[in-house]
C-alpha cells in the first residue's frame, strides 16, 4: 500500500548567509561600518575590568567620537553602551512626520537630567550634548521644562520639581511623548542596576550612571540617543581600540536577487535585496514597504506608519539610486503577479542590512497568480541592479526503486519518487501532493481490473444514488 500523500521539495538558490553588520576591534564594536542617513550608530565597550554589575562603578567608561568623549552607560549584561545619529538629517526626518519619530530634541543648554528633589541635580548630567529623548513633547518654557518627564526632569520620577511648578505623574496613560523606541531604537539593553533600587526611587543608579524610569510606564533618561554632526569617515575610539565608521551613501554596497527565477502558476516569489543603508534600527528588524511599480516613493513601516516618504525626503534620508525597489512593466504585472503594489520587505534579523519579501515559513509578499502564462518575464530593480523571474512550466517525472536486485517481489516495499518542479510552490516548505488536491496529479499503480467509479455501470452498487447496499459481490474482482 501507498501513503495518500507524498513529499516533494526543491532546493532554492537562497541568498549568502549575511551575519550582522556589527565590527568589533579588541573592546569595542560598532553596529556598522557603512552608516547613510538617520540610521542610528551603536557603540559597545565590553571591558572586564568595568562589567560588574553587582558593585558601584563610580567612574564608568568613556568613549571618543570624531574627537569628543561620551559618557557610555551599563546595560544589565555588564557591558557599556551609546546610541548616535546625524543631528541635521535627524531633526529633518523627525519633522517630517512619516514615521521616523525620534522623540524629544533636547538641547544643549537645556540637556536632560535626573530629578533628585530638584531639575539640576543628580548624578546624570548630558547637558552639554545634544540628545533625542524619551521626553514629554508639549514643554517650551523654562518653567514647564522643570516639570516631571521634560527635557530638565527627563527620568519621570513623577516628582514636584524645584520650580515648584506641577506635581504631574508621569504614566503611560497620562503623559503624551514621542516615543523613539516605537520608531528608530526598540531594544535598547535593559540598564545594570547594582543596588536593586526600584526603578523610579530617588537614590535609583540604573546603568551606573544616575539614571532612573517610571515604574508605570518605562519611560524616563533612557535610551537616548547622541545627535552629532556625522563627518564623512567617523573614527570611535576606545582607549588602543578604534574602528572607522564610513558615513553616506550605501550604494556600493548593495545587491538584489530571487531564490526561485523559473516558477510556474501559484509560486511564492522569494525576493531580497541587501542594503546597510535601510538598517536604520541596529537593535531590530527593520521594515520598509514598497510600490514596485513606481521609483520615488517607499514607507518607512517600523511603528506601523502608512505615510510615503516624499522625493524630498528620500534625498534628506541620503538615497541617490538605492533605497527604490521597482519591477519593470506594471500594465502586464497585474495579470501575472499579486503582491506586487504593496510589497512588505522585511529585515532577516537585527542589524542585518538583509531585507526579504518572505516570511520564515516561505510565504511571500509576491506571488504569481493562478494560470499564469509561460514565458513572461519579470525583472526587480534596485540600484542600477536587476534579477528576473520568468513563468515556465515542466514536465513531471517519476521514478520507482525496489530494494534487491530488480524484482519487485510481494510482501516488499518499494519507494517511489515524483519530481514535479511546478508543485514546488514555497522554496521553504516541504510540501506535499494530496489525493484531495485537484491541481495534484498522483501517481497510481494499477492491479488486475479494479471496479472504480470511472468505471461504466456494471457496478450497479457504486452507481448514483444506490445507498446501503450491502451487494459485496459487485465490489470485488
Amino acid at each position: 500500500m501507498f501513503a495518500g500523500g507524498m513529499t516533494i521539495a526543491a532546493p532554492g538558490i537562497m541568498p549568502e548567509a549575511v551575519a550582522d553588520l556589527s565590527v568589533t576591534d579588541g573592546l569595542l564594536t560598532v553596529s556598522t561600518t557603512t552608516l547613510q542617513g538617520p540610521a542610528v550608530l551603536e557603540i559597545v565597550v565590553n571591558d572586564p575590568d568595568v562589567s560588574s554589575t553587582l558593585n558601584d562603578i563610580a567612574n564608568g567608561p568613556s568613549v571618543n567620537i570624531q574627537g569628543v568623549s561620551y559618557d557610555l552607560t551599563q546595560g544589565s549584561n555588564g557591558k557599556w553602551y551609546a546610541y548616535a545619529v546625524d543631528n541635521s538629517v535627524s531633526e529633518l526626518m523627525d519633522g517630517d512626520g512619516n514615521g521616523m519619530e525620534f522623540g524629544a530634541d533636547c538641547a544643549s543648554g537645556i540637556g536632560v537630567k535626573a530629578n533628585r528633589g530638584a531639575a539640576t541635580t543628580g548624578s546624570f548630567d548630558i547637558n552639554t550634548n545634544d540628545v533625542w529623548v524619551n521626553a514629554m513633547q508639549a514643554f517650551t518654557s523654562a518653567a514647564l521644562d522643570d516639570l516631571p518627564g521634560g527635557c530638565q526632569d527627563v527620568d519621570g520620577s513623577g516628582v514636584v520639581s524645584a520650580a515648584g511648578v506641577g506635581g504631574q505623574a508621569d504614566t503611560a496613560t497620562t503623559t503624551a511623548r514621542q516615543l523613539l523606541t516605537d520608531a528608530v531604537l526598540q531594544n535598547a539593553p535593559s540598564l545594570s542596576n547594582h543596588d536593586d533600587s526600584a526603578v523610579d526611587a530617588a537614590a535609583a543608579d540604573l546603568g551606573q550612571r544616575g539614571h532612573h524610569l517610571n515604574a508605570t510606564s518605562g519611560l524616563g533618561s533612557w535610551p537616548f540617543i547622541l545627535k552629532i554632526e556625522m563627518q564623512s569617515n567617523v573614527l570611535v575610539e576606545y582607549g588602543s581600540d578604534a574602528i572607522a565608521v564610513s558615513y553616506g551613501n550605501t550604494g556600493d554596497y548593495t545587491s538584489i536577487g530571487v531564490n526561485n527565477t523559473t516558477v510556474a502558476d501559484e509560486t511564492q516569489i522569494h525576493l531580497w535585496i541587501t542594503d546597510p543603508g535601510l538598517n536604520i534600527d541596529p537593535t531590530t528588524a527593520d521594515i520598509w514597504e514598497y510600490d514596485t511599480t513606481q521609483t520615488s516613493t517607499f514607507i518607512f513601516a517600523n511603528n506601523g506608519t502608512n505615510s510615503a516618504f516624499t522625493q524630498a525626503e528620500t534625498g534628506q534620508m541620503g538615497c541617490v539610486d538605492n533605497c527604490f525597489l521597482s519591477i519593470d512593466d506594471a500594465s502586464t504585472d497585474p495579470s501575472e503577479l499579486t503582491g506586487f503594489n504593496d510589497v512588505v520587505m522585511t529585515e532577516s534579523g537585527a542589524n542585518t542590512g538583509l531585507f526579504e519579501s518572505y516570511s520564515a515559513d516561505g510565504t511571500s509578499e509576491v506571488t504569481t497568480v493562478e494560470g499564469a502564462t509561460i514565458d513572461t518575464q519579470h525583472i526587480f530593480k534596485y540600484n542600477g541592479d536587476s534579477v528576473d523571474i520568468v513563468i515556465a512550466y515542466a514536465d513531471a517525472e517519476v521514478s520507482m526503486t525496489a530494494p534487491g536486485a530488480g524484482d519487485w517481489l510481494p510482501a516488499t516495499s518499494a519507494t517511489i519518487e515524483v519530481n514535479d518542479p511546478d508543485l514546488n510552490k514555497n522554496p521553504l516548505s516541504a510540501e506535499v501532493l494530496e489525493i484531495g488536491n485537484s491541481t495534484h496529479t498522483i501517481p497510481t499503480i494499477k492491479l488486475g481490473s479494479p471496479l472504480t467509479l470511472a468505471v461504466t455501470n456494471d457496478n450497479t452498487s457504486l452507481s448514483k444514488a444506490d445507498a446501503n447496499s450491502n451487494n459485496r459481490s459487485n465490489c470485488w474482482t
